[in-house]
């Protein structure tokens, strides 16, 4: 990204705080949030009212002028898997959001989310009857969702620390049970605290999956604590994030004390032929080192 652009960037997030302390609802599409959309790894059709009507839980309202959501369907397109009902909530911030729990997952679904869920669907005979959880999986937890209608895990909990994520994934659920071939399912507000003991998840999890969540690093204890506390001994975490300015390396450093690390960058032929389409356009607004995740799997050192 240019220094144009990334002026344009700053510029408008400033705008989006001082409307949310004035009490204005802000939105957070367009160049505040990204330039680059996404890797074309899942058809996505936006759902009018009279679709949206027939698909929510019982005692929500339906998508209206004025609503604070919207649904649409997710359709992986490299391979079969059921067509899912996503609930998103509407890009707007306001004061209180942007001073709580990471609000970015409430935002989009962002590249790391697709390409996460396109790499476990992929793969999804390697974790039929594994226990699986999902963590930061902000507003869709599009990933573990997506998993578990390919293939009968033991256990999925899909979670976020913010808890209107938290509690659209809940109504997501609700919508789509039918097509969940997984008999226990949950989502619930997790938020990372090194100090928490975490006792009702401890070595629970044969799989952690997590997609673009370190970037905040004064998060990187307390994440890497929630890994060491819930992934069972013989686990592994699977991770997809950007380099982001070094957070990435950051990162695996500090778990490099007390896990096996590996790092890819080649791990899809599909995904990587859609980075190189991206690095030769000139109008993609696309950054290799903003927009392209790198597969992160960390096991305990045995």
């Amino acid at each position: 990204m240019d220094d144009s652009c990334k002026r344009a960037a700053a510029k408008e997030r400033w705008k989006i705080l001082g409307n949310a302390l004035r009490g204005r609802k802000s939105s957070t599409s367009g160049v505040s949030v990204r330039r680059f959309a996404n890797f074309n790894l899942f058809g996505k059709v936006h759902l009018d009212d009279d679709h949206d009507s027939c698909l929510v839980p019982a005692g929500e309202s339906s998508t209206g002028s004025g609503g604070d959501h919207f649904w649409m369907t997710y359709k992986w397109l490299k391979g079969p898997c059921p067509e899912m009902r996503i609930r998103h909530l509407k890009e707007t911030v306001t004061a209180k959001e942007m001073m709580g729990f990471n609000n970015t997952g409430n935002v989009c679904v962002w590249p790391s989310e697709e390409i996460l869920a396109h790499y476990l669907l992929s793969a999804a005979a390697q974790f039929r009857d594994k226990s699986v959880c999902e963590l930061g999986g902000g507003m869709t937890c599009l990933a573990g969702l997506m998993l578990a209608t390919a293939v009968p895990l033991g256990s999925v909990v899909l979670t976020d620390g913010n808890e209107r994520s938290a509690d659209n994934v809940t109504r997501v659920l609700a919508a789509g049970a039918e097509h969940i071939m997984t008999p226990s399912f949950s989502a619930r507000c997790l938020q990372w605290d090194r100090s928490c003991p975490y006792d009702d998840l401890r070595d629970q999890f044969d799989y952690l999956v997590c997609a673009d969540c370190f970037f905040f690093t004064d998060f990187h204890l307390d994440l890497l604590h929630v890994v060491k506390t819930l992934l069972k001994r013989d686990g592994k975490a699977i991770f997809f994030a950007p380099r982001r300015a070094g957070t990435l390396a950051k990162f695996t450093d500090l778990a490099a004390k007390h896990f096996s690390v590996s790092v890819s960058q080649e791990y899809d032929q599909f995904v990587s032929e859609q980075r190189q389409l991206a690095l030769s356009s000139s109008d993609s607004g696309y950054s290799d080192d903003l927009h392209y995740p790198l597969l992160v799997e960390m096991t305990f050192k045995q």
